[in-house]
């Protein structure tokens, strides 16, 4: 069966599991076009959408099966292989994810395509399609049209993540497109000061007054003649028949400052500050970060990946893709020290998951995933049975009961 016959297919018969066609793309054309823009061309812009990118890089994912009575097991299989370690033959997860966040903030868009081997996922791969459009068609199906009709997918064949929630969207003029405009055209001018040699620096004037004109030739030419002359150095002497005045040309301070708002502002619009950028931050900024900016990107990657990854049937079963952003919320040794010591004591994190945030290995043969809790505490619906046990003296054992 052919490509175009698969597709076909897509749109034709009734399916359980998503159907997947290995798409005839090339993938170096996916992984370097999304990295071309002319946003990059901004060290600013650049650096800002490289540290949300690599942040987000971080995130360890896992495949998640929750039963219905609340018991959560972290199946290690194709689809954790492919998320954490191999998603596709160019790239590891790290330069994956970097790619497809960078081209997400770029374009405010970016479509993900997993390929399966069966039943089985086998790779992701980020797709070089920068524009799309959502149709719904006579069937109620719904398609995603990429650039302009070059190619068409079910909609439930890719995962496809947005910055703004609309039925389209594309790589058109960005809301900081004038912003980067001041920005190159103020680091133009500062470049071209630096370089130009000939740019007027200063001017010389002879001052006028009771000096005759040919006494004023004769100045200029004696001015002159000790510019070029090699024995005294170049070196004009000026008295009070002559004034010098300096130009400026060094960038004023409005332009300074106005460079500086105005990259504050291009942080902001990507979720960040010049702070993060100068790794002068405080603990409660990363925090803020971590949930206002990585937090939502992280929930709809989510989403999507456990949408398009399982069934419905196998979703209903807790089957999902979770990202664990709770491990990124604290940045600085101290505070991970502190969030062990509260966490582990009443059962909220166990000793791998510490360790992972550590940069430690976990322990072997499950040793190190259980939880555990602190005898002083008691179930807030048993507490007035203990107090009352513990007047009638039924309460054994010493003063923690």
């Amino acid at each position: 069966m052919g490509v175009f016959d698969g597709i076909k297919n897509l749109f034709t018969r009734s399916r359980s599991r998503t159907s997947f066609v290995n798409l005839p793309i090339s993938l170096q054309n996916a992984i370097i076009g999304g990295m071309t823009s002319q946003l990059l061309e901004t060290p600013e812009i650049k650096t800002a959408i490289n540290f949300v990118a690599e942040v987000f890089s971080t995130i360890p994912m896992y495949h998640r099966r929750t039963d219905s009575e609340g018991n959560t097991e972290y199946v290690k299989r194709d689809i954790d292989f492919v998320l954490n370690r191999y998603p596709n033959v160019l790239q590891t997860k790290t330069q994956m994810w970097i790619t497809a966040i960078t081209q997400l903030l770029v374009n405010n868009n970016v479509a993900l395509y997993p390929s399966r081997d069966g039943e089985r996922l086998a790779s992701i791969v980020p797709l070089p399609f920068f524009s799309w459009q959502l149709e719904e068609r006579d069937d109620g199906s719904w398609v995603v049209d990429f650039n302009n009709g070059e190619k068409r997918y079910p909609v439930e064949a890719v995962v496809l993540l947005s910055r703004f929630c609309t039925l389209k969207g594309g790589n058109g003029k960005q809301a900081i497109t004038l912003h980067q405009s001041i920005m190159q055209a103020i680091q133009k001018r500062a470049e071209q000061t630096a370089i130009n040699p000939k740019i007027i620096q200063a001017y010389l004037k002879i001052k006028q007054g009771n000096i005759k004109s040919d006494a004023k030739e004769a100045r200029a030419k004696e001015i002159v003649d000790q510019l070029l002359n090699t024995t005294v150095g170049g070196l004009p002497v000026i008295d009070g028949d002559a004034e010098l005045n300096t130009i400026n040309i060094t960038p004023v301070a409005n332009d300074t400052k106005l460079l500086a708002e105005i990259t504050e502002i291009v942080y902001n619009y990507f979720g960040i500050s010049a702070k993060f950028i100068q790794r002068q931050f405080s603990e409660a900024e990363w925090q803020a970060f971590i949930t206002t900016t990585i937090q939502p990107m992280a929930n709809q990657v989510s989403e999507e990946l456990s949408k398009k990854l399982f069934t419905v049937k196998e979703l209903q079963f807790g089957n999902w893709i979770e990202l664990d952003v709770t491990a990124k919320q604290v940045a600085t040794l101290d505070a991970k020290t502190n969030f062990i010591k509260a966490a582990i004591p009443h059962g909220v994190a166990s000793a791998n998951e510490a360790r992972e945030m550590l940069g430690f290995g976990r322990k072997q043969n499950g040793k190190g995933d259980d939880f555990y809790t602190t005898l002083n505490m008691v179930e807030e619906t048993k507490a007035a049975e203990y107090q009352m046990a513990k007047k009638n003296g039924n309460v054994k054992g010493g003063n923690n009961g």
